[in-house]
């Protein structure tokens, strides 16, 4: 079996929530276990929903063009927002690549359809980030260039590319600042994390820490919280 875990706080109860799902083998049947930190109790999710809406799997049909492989996708990448998790995970019915959600108050899952993932020979949407607070997706070409989608509303999006010259073609997780418009951003072959200016002409990049080889970096965006996770 496959199993994916997700954290989250839930502002509107106060209270933080463990999400397990497990996708059994050969049935492929989705079985989602929510555990509160408030009332120390893990509930069953019974929802038809998620059933039929994806799949822990990853889809193995790495892209590759002029011997450049493109990176393909894997479920764990998720995020935060408004008390809803997002993540990339298979859509078992057309076998592609879809944005699902979680909303942890309402403890529903649900598809995110204001942001499209691309694939081609060219392009592809890697991971999802949060940039000033909107769910967004990062993706790289076969230049190395770096495109960040931003989804400001429905039907409203905006981008940001970052050239190949600054070197960040191999990057695996970002964030971005709500006033600012700055975003940390880690680069997987260096274990660099390092901040980007889009406001400035031309684009800055500033190096802040680099890492030991072998270690994860990931960058996780912080929630206003009025009880401590250890209480």
């Amino acid at each position: 079996s496959k199993v994916l875990y997700q954290f989250g706080y839930v502002p509107s109860v106060d209270d933080y929530k463990i999400v397990r799902i497990i996708e059994m083998p050969n049935t492929f049947e989705i079985v989602v276990h929510v555990f509160s930190l408030k009332s120390n109790e893990c509930r069953k999710i019974h929802h038809e929903l998620f059933q039929n809406l994806f799949s822990l799997g990853k889809i193995m049909s790495t892209l590759s063009y002029a011997n450049v492989s493109l990176q393909s996708f894997e479920t764990h990448r998720g995020v935060l927002l408004n008390e809803t998790l997002y993540w990339i995970a298979a859509d078992i019915d057309i076998w592609e690549r879809k944005i699902v959600s979680f909303n942890l108050a309402l403890e529903t899952f649900d598809k995110f359809p204001y942001l499209e993932l691309a694939s081609s020979d060219v392009y592809h949407d890697n991971f999802l980030c949060l940039m000033g607070g909107c769910l967004s997706t990062c993706g790289v070409n076969t230049r190395d260039d770096v495109y960040i989608t931003i989804s400001r509303s429905p039907g409203r999006k905006e981008s940001i590319c970052i050239v190949r010259d600054m070197g960040l073609g191999s990057c695996q997780d970002l964030v971005g600042f709500t006033r600012t418009g700055k975003f940390f951003i880690v680069d997987r072959l260096s274990k660099e994390l390092g901040l980007v200016d889009p406001g400035s002409s031309p684009i800055k990049y500033t190096p802040l820490v680099r890492f030991e080889r072998g270690c994860n970096i990931d960058i996780i965006n912080h929630v206003p919280s009025l009880i401590s996770p250890s209480s």
